[in-house]
């Protein structure tokens, strides 16, 4: 099931994170910089407080480049100000202002986020990237960015975003108590911290394919995978289904057999695909047994 998180940074103020964990917050993603030396003041208080009432948090570095030479400095900073942290969440590069990362050509903009995502890897933290759908759809279409840890920007009611992604910001104007004003709002669906704490050294484990075939099979290794798991896993605890399935982001035989377990707990076509029909098969499933 997705998690509930926030995005934060200087424009919201002082926070009060209790009243954040009490409202239900499960994660939090905090803005650590921008450009090639900006320094969101914010960011210290809120990762102490964050650790200190329990909300696992990562990062977000707001990208103004032009260059890769701007790429360097963004990626420096952007160490300096995280140095021997342990975020328990990605460490997002924020690819989304037209005037200056978005004026740039989408091979100008494929180098400068390969440079700073490399970096980051490089230095022990699990990259990743934001961007709105639009943007992922149009400008961010290489299939290098189908390799990292995504974070999409829609506000919708439903994403249509038709690739992996970790996490969807799915509204600007999310009211939380603790926050002054409006904050985002997120769904999260990977288990961050889990992955991290056991493969924090591998950010390349996400790999794989997405579902741009229309649907997930044996053989698959990717957030969308794990994220369908995680709905498995969940079936299999409310007794819908009987096969288990591992606790990571590979479609194996379990997760095969575990699929023809819903589709013919749906009495829809068994064949140990998880196309969109399945994967709604499972949010129907567990409604039923909810209500």
């Amino acid at each position: 099931m997705a998690t509930d998180g926030i995005d934060v940074s200087y424009w919201q103020g002082t926070i009060d994170w209790d009243k954040v964990k009490a409202n239900g917050i499960e994660f939090a993603i905090l803005r650590c910089g921008f450009g090639n030396s900006g320094v969101d003041t914010s960011f210290e208080r809120n990762v102490r407080e964050c650790e200190r009432v329990g909300i696992p948090w990562g990062a977000y570095y707001f990208c103004y480049a032009r260059s890769e030479a701007d790429a360097r400095r963004e990626l420096a900073n952007c160490l300096r100000i995280l140095g021997d942290k342990k975020p328990l969440y990605p460490v997002y590069y924020d690819l989304e202002d037209d005037a200056t990362i978005g004026s740039q050509s989408d091979d100008t903009i494929l180098r400068i986020a390969k440079l700073f995502v490399n970096g980051i890897k490089d230095a022990g933290f699990w990259p990743g990237i934001y961007a709105s759908v639009y943007w992922f759809q149009t400008r961010l279409t290489d299939p290098w960015y189908d390799t990292k840890s995504k974070w999409v920007a829609e506000y919708n009611d439903v994403n249509t975003y038709n690739k992996p992604y970790g996490i969807w910001q799915y509204t600007s104007t999310g009211i939380v108590n603790g926050i002054n004003g409006y904050t985002d709002l997120n769904y999260g669906y990977v288990n961050y911290p889990e992955l991290i704490r056991h493969k924090k050294s591998e950010p390349q484990y996400i790999g794989g394919n997405d579902m741009t075939r229309g649907y997930f099979q044996k053989g698959d290794a990717n957030e969308g995978v794990y994220a369908y798991k995680q709905l498995l896993l969940s079936l299999r605890k409310a007794k819908i289904i009987t096969q288990g399935v591992d606790d990571n982001n590979i479609f194996g035989d379990g997760t095969e057999v575990a699929t023809r377990q819903v589709q013919t707990a749906a009495r829809i076509e068994v064949d140990g695909l998880a196309g969109p029909r399945t994967i709604r098969a499972c949010y129907i499933l567990l409604l039923n047994k909810i209500c």
